[in-house]
C-alpha cells in the first residue's frame, strides 16, 4: 500500500494490481533490467576488482534522494540492503522493496522488530524504539558493502555473535583506496549511538 502512494525518480514506481480468477494477488511495476546492486557487489567480487568510487558516491547519492523523500513523507523503509536497491538500464538507483516499510508519522517512534539482521541498527536488534535514522545505518551498511565487498557485520554464527557485533560497532576499518571522505561519511552512518547518527548526517 505504501508504494502506491510514492512518486519519485529513485524509487520503483507501481503501476497497479491484478487478482485473478484463483484470487492470486499481482503487482504490475517498474522493470529494472540492471538487477540490483548485491548482483553488482557479487560480480566485482567474483572478478576481485574494487567498485570505482565515483560509483559508489553516484548510487549513494541516488539512495539518499530517495531515503529523504521517504523520511520526508514519514515512511521508514526498514529493508535497506544491496538486493532492494535496483537499477535500470540508464544505471540509474531504483529503491524497492517495500513490504516492511512503515509510515508511522514523521516525527513518531516505533519498536516493531522486521527487517535483514545483517544490516538493522543497534537499537532495533536491542528491541528500543527506532525512527528513519535506522535506515541512515541501513544504509552505512550498505555503502561500506560497496567499498569493500563484504559486509560490515559478518562473520557471527549466531544471532546473538551479530547482536553483540553491531551493538558495540565491532567491523572491520575500510582498509582499501576509497577516500577519507566516503570513509568518514560511512563511519558516521555507522555510529553505534542514535543520537550520533543524528548529529552527524543528515541527507535531507
Amino acid at each position: 500500500d505504501i508504494l502506491k502512494t510514492l512518486n519519485h525518480p529513485h524509487i520503483v514506481q507501481f503501476y497497479g494490481h491484478f487478482v485473478d480468477a484463483e484470487g492470486l494477488y499481482s503487482l504490475y511495476m517498474e522493470f529494472c533490467e540492471g538487477g540490483d546492486l548485491s548482483e553488482v557487489i557479487k560480480q566485482f567480487y567474483e572478478r576481485s576488482e574494487r567498485i570505482d568510487e565515483i560509483t559508489i558516491w553516484n548510487y549513494f547519492e541516488q539512495i539518499t534522494d530517495a531515503l529523504s523523500y521517504c523520511h520526508g513523507t514519514g515512511i521508514i523503509h526498514r529493508d535497506i540492503k544491496p538486493e532492494n536497491v535496483f537499477l535500470n538500464g540508464y544505471n540509474k538507483v531504483k529503491l524497492g522493496d517495500f513490504g516492511l516499510s512503515k509510515g508511522p508519522g514523521k516525527h513518531q517512534l516505533t519498536m516493531a522488530f522486521a527487517g535483514t539482521p545483517q544490516y538493522m541498527s543497534p537499537e532495533r536488534l536491542q528491541g528500543n524504539q527506532y525512527d528513519e535514522r535506522s535506515d541512515i545505518w541501513s544504509l552505512g551498511c550498505l555503502t561500506y558493502e560497496l567499498c569493500t565487498l563484504r559486509q560490515p557485520f559478518e562473520g557471527p554464527k549466531t544471532m546473538n555473535q551479530l547482536r553483540n557485533m553491531i551493538i558495540n560497532g565491532q567491523f572491520a576499518p575500510i582498509s582499501n583506496g576509497c577516500s577519507l571522505s566516503l570513509k568518514t561519511i560511512i563511519n558516521q552512518m555507522l555510529c553505534k549511538d542514535v543520537s550520533g547518527v543524528s548529529n552527524n548526517i543528515n541527507i535531507s
